[in-house]
Order: structure tokens, then sequence, then C-alpha cells
């Protein structure tokens, strides 16, 4: 969808510096100074609100959590989470499947105070119940077969490992707005001088022509 607004707003300025359609030019303008209030707004909301954004995330986890083994498609996205990135749980790492029926320490299930198959190290993922009393068991066996990273974590470290990369892109970005904005700019200002020049070179003749009558 963003690539099809930049493709269009492109079509809109290049026809419009073209047939000198000032309106065109105007709308362009209007849709990359927009574009890049909406980058510069994007970069201050991930910076400045990564706590908030750390929150939403967890509790995103903890909602697909409770819904594990109850809604099928929401149990096959945490698990590719927790086995694409190593990691279990949200913030609180193998504790916050307490929030799941099954898992709970107080469930009569076969899997009370356990995690699920997706958050055991890779190796022991061949047992299904590799996770099953890993709450009650020692920290040694948590770290023996058990995913030591929190998710959260994990989509952070991801973030951090990429961050100077999404720098980059939206700077080259932001350049190239800007110089597409003041070559906008210079083109509507050229029409502008263009037009009041016809318009002096209108009256001048004009005047020539009264003149003459007037002889």
């Amino acid at each position: 969808v963003f690539g099809a607004l930049l493709l269009g707003f492109g079509l809109l300025g290049a026809v419009g510096s073209v047939r000198e359609v000032a309106m065109l030019l105007y709308i362009y303008i209007g849709a990359i100074g927009l574009l890049i209030l909406i980058e510069l707004a994007l970069v201050l909301f991930i910076f400045l609100g990564k706590e908030k954004v750390k929150d939403i995330t967890h509790d995103a986890i903890i909602g697909l959590i409770r819904t594990y083994r109850t809604l099928s498609d929401l149990t096959v996205v945490i698990d590719l989470i927790q086995t694409s990135l190593v990691c279990c749980g949200g913030r609180n790492n193998v504790n916050d499947w307490e929030n799941n029926l099954y898992f709970n320490c107080s469930s009569a299930a076969i899997s009370a105070c356990g995690v699920p198959t997706s958050c055991c190290k890779q190796a022991l993922r061949i047992n299904t119940q590799c996770g099953y009393d890993i709450r009650g068991a020692t920290a040694g066996d948590r770290i023996t077969n058990v995913n030591g990273l929190s998710c959260i974590q994990a989509i952070e470290n991801l973030f951090n490992k990429e961050v100077n990369i999404l720098i980059g892109g939206l700077s080259g970005l932001f350049i190239l707005e800007i110089i597409v904005l003041v070559v906008a700019l210079f083109l509507i200002v050229d029409r502008r001088k263009k037009r009041n020049l016809k318009v002096i070179s209108g009256r001048s003749l004009a005047d020539s022509s009264d003149r003459r009558r007037l002889k």
C-alpha cells in the first residue's frame, strides 16, 4: 500500500512538472510533506515510546498465551514466535504461562506448571512433553531444557540489531523527499515568474497599442 501511494504521488509530481499544472504540484508537495511528518512521528514513537511498545507487545503475547490450545490458529502463532525467536513467554519468560488454562500450576492437566514444546531447546523438541512441570523444576533444569530468553527481550534484541539499517533507510528516504520537495517548490516559483512576465509583457503591449491609437 505504501509503495502504491509513493508511486501515485510520484506520477502526480511528474505530470504536474511536465504539464506545469500548479494544482497537481501543490497536491504533490502536500503529500510529500505529510510523508515526512509521518516518518518523523514514527521515529519519535519508536525511540521515545519504546517502553509503551514493549507493554503493548507483552499484552499481545499474554493474549496469545491465554488462548493456547483453545484457538488453533493463535496456537500456531505463539509457537512460531517462540521457535523462530528462540524464546519463551512474554516479559516474564516461563512464568507467563501461568496465564494459560492448561499450563498453570493449579490445572488438573498433565501439562500443569509447564510450558509448550515450542519453549524447549531445539534438540529436546522431539519429546512433546519436554516442557511439562518445568516451572516446578530447579533453575538448572530450566536452563538445560527451555529457552531462557523472554520473547520481549528477543524482539528488543532483534530491533537493536536492525535499528541502524532502519535509521539509514529512513534517513536516505527523508533526504530524497526533501530534495524532491525543494524541486517541486522551485517549479512552482518558476511557473509564477513566467506567468508574471507574461502579464507584464501583455500590459506593455496593450499600453503600446493605446499610445498608437492616441497618436
